[in-house]
């Protein structure tokens, strides 16, 4: 059987917690590298959750808000649509390309513009597109899906990089504290290593 000394549960917390007791040997950097670690656990478990579930409601409530003045018009694609390529984006409705369509407005002539539609949409085909005072087109809004996974991937991007600012940012201070106290250290030892050599002889 081994004969090294056991740690036991109660010893081990108080090594773990020692920064936070009154201790005479307790230095400044110490009480500093304490609180550092309980600021970044905090937003470790806390904050970075908080952020990204803010940053995603956020995302919902943008794509809710229409700006007032835009209004829906129907519309008439003028060409047939092209088909579906590599780069074919992705629209509210799924995959979509962009085509040229025409409207009318009272007191207007008819205008052009681009929108996205169906790839291979034949041309005569009616749809309708939004647009604003000056006549732009705008994209519709997105569906609750497509919302709903672009909230969930900016509160993912948020919250995991709330997360890596705080490991970094407690990681960074910690380090600079230990370097202090080795520099602490050296030039302790160069005042009191001579004299302490002088007694040894």
């Amino acid at each position: 059987m081994g004969t090294g000394r056991q740690t036991s549960p109660r010893t081990g917390r108080r090594r773990r917690f020692w920064r936070w007791r009154r201790n005479p040997l307790r230095r400044g950097s110490d009480r500093l590298e304490a609180w550092t670690r309980l600021v970044a656990g905090l937003l470790l478990v806390v904050g970075a959750p908080m952020a990204g579930v803010e940053a995603g409601l956020s995302v919902v409530a943008d794509a809710g808000r229409l700006p007032a003045d835009w209004r829906q018009v129907p519309a008439v694609v003028t060409h047939k649509a092209p088909p579906p390529t590599a780069v074919t984006g992705v629209g509210p409705n799924g995959e979509e390309v962009r085509a040229t369509v025409r409207w009318h407005e009272p007191g207007h002539d008819s205008r052009t513009g681009t929108t996205l539609v169906a790839p291979g949409t034949p041309a005569g085909t009616r749809t309708t597109i939004w647009i604003d005072p000056a006549g732009a087109v705008h994209q519709p809004p997105a569906d609750s899906r497509g919302v709903k996974s672009e909230a969930i991937a900016v509160g993912l991007l948020v919250g995991s990089g709330t997360a890596l600012a705080a490991c970094g940012g407690g990681a960074a201070v910690c380090c600079a504290l230990n370097r202090r106290r080795a520099a602490d250290l050296d030039r302790e030892w160069a005042s009191v290593g001579p004299v302490w050599r002088r007694h040894r002889t």
